[in-house]
């Protein structure tokens, strides 16, 4: 079995790995709220977006994800999401692969007393989430 566990997925944008800054991450595709609505989209059931949504601690270190987000803000950046933590996709243990826009810049400080301070980002993916096996 490929099951999906907690502990194995990592995460890269841009080809840059962050997997030891995000705590939650997940993709997930919804009916768009769009008001145009083409003919090919009404006879395919309906027009669908994905998004990205998660969180990830704040870190002002250079290289952290929390400074890729505040600086990439309103850009287009690839993904690469692999859920086993393999390296090289296969059918069973396939690797996600999209782009995103940047949304807001992160969220800066919380609450005394926390280990960590923490952001949530929701993101728009930008066309479809590709699955790759090879």
């Amino acid at each position: 079995m490929a099951r999906i566990k907690g502990n194995k997925l990592t995460i890269e944008f841009d080809g840059e790995a962050y997997t030891d800054h995000v705590k939650s991450l997940k993709l997930e595709q919804a009916a768009s709220d769009s008001k145009f609505v083409t003919f090919a989209d009404a006879a395919a059931g309906g027009s669908y977006e994905w998004t990205m949504t998660g969180s990830a601690a704040q870190d002002t270190d250079a290289s952290s994800f929390w400074t890729m987000v505040w600086d990439s803000t309103g850009t287009e950046v690839p993904f690469t999401v692999a859920l086993h933590g393999n390296a090289t996709p296969s059918v069973l243990e396939p690797h996600y692969e999209g782009t995103v826009k940047i949304g807001v810049k992160p969220a800066i400080g919380g609450d005394a007393g926390e280990d960590v301070f923490e952001f949530d980002f929701e993101w728009k993916v930008i066309g479809e989430v590709t699955k790759v096996t090879a």
